[in-house]
């Protein structure tokens, strides 16, 4: 049975590079984010915002064994800091580890080429646009709090949710990803780049198939089950 795809952004109201998280084992940093807001898409329901309030619903929703979760880094982080905020929050509930099945486009970049990119680049790579702000300027607007701050934090996140929907359409539609050469700073301050540019095919489902360079040589292929 094909599953239904749930498109997922969040935000924390803290930043892996605070002094007080930055200090942290890598493993307890994650878990030390404080949830804040989270904006999904999908054909059913549409735009939908969850607030720290709806956290435990939006889990569920995550959790259901009908719905797969689509984004960027979500594997890293998205699911990690709303699973625990679910299970160490207020609300009595048993601790069961529920199962998300997901689909995270940059894990799926990261296994085929072995290179991590921000959403930003691909997305202005391959749609010609790409996030509205950085992510401390959205902490900012989440720990203020007011009205007109939280429209902002909200319109970051549906921008971020519309650019992987963006991309994976793209990807439904047998278009590969185009992955730009890395750019390094050098001694001279100027950024450059010895990585080729590359083009990544996917298969339907969204999983990476064949990684290309520019004239159509072959680099990598998914490993056969």
């Amino acid at each position: 049975m094909k599953k239904h795809d749930l498109y997922l952004d969040s935000e924390t109201l803290d930043s892996l590079d605070d002094s007080d998280i930055a200090s942290l084992p890598d493993d307890q940093r994650i878990e030390a984010l404080r949830f804040g807001l989270a904006v999904t898409y999908d054909d059913m329901f549409g735009w939908r915002t969850w607030t720290s309030s709806l956290v435990d619903m939006l889990w569920l929703h995550l959790s259901a064994p009908t719905m797969r979760a689509v984004g960027w880094d979500i594997l890293e982080y998205d699911l990690p800091v709303i699973r625990h905020t679910v299970q160490h929050g207020t609300r009595q509930r048993d601790e069961r580890d529920e199962i998300v099945d997901a689909l995270d486009l940059s894990a799926e970049i990261v296994a085929a080429t072995n290179r991590h990119y921000r959403l930003d680049t691909i997305a202005r790579s391959n749609l010609k646009r790409g996030k509205i702000l950085g992510t401390q300027m959205v902490i900012e607007w989440l720990r203020a709090g007011d009205p007109a701050s939280m429209i902002k934090a909200t319109d970051h996140c549906r921008n971020n949710v519309q650019l992987v929907v963006d991309l994976y359409d793209l990807i439904q539609h047998n278009q590969p990803v185009l992955l730009p050469g890395r750019l390094e700073p050098t001694e001279s301050g100027w950024l450059k780049t010895n990585e080729a540019t590359l083009r990544l095919w996917f298969t339907p489902d969204g999983r990476w198939l064949r990684v290309e360079d520019l004239r159509g040589q072959v680099q990598a292929k998914r490993p056969k089950a």
